[in-house]
């Protein structure tokens, strides 16, 4: 059997990245002149009826 092996050639521009991630992450890339942005985001937190009655309350 014969495998072919296609080549591409290398990217000339640098990658743009949307970080999701530890922000360490962002940072480097930042420092190396890459186009990136930091995304905040946390998964949303799912409580109880009770526990989210409770917080209403307090808050």
């Amino acid at each position: 059997m014969s495998s072919s092996v296609i080549e591409k050639p290398i990217p000339k521009e640098k990658p743009s990245v949307a970080n999701l991630g530890i922000k360490l992450f962002f940072d480097s890339l930042a420092a190396q002149q890459t186009r990136c942005v930091q995304i905040e985001w946390v998964p949303p937190i799912k409580q109880s009826a009770e526990i989210e009655q409770l917080l209403d309350e307090f808050l």
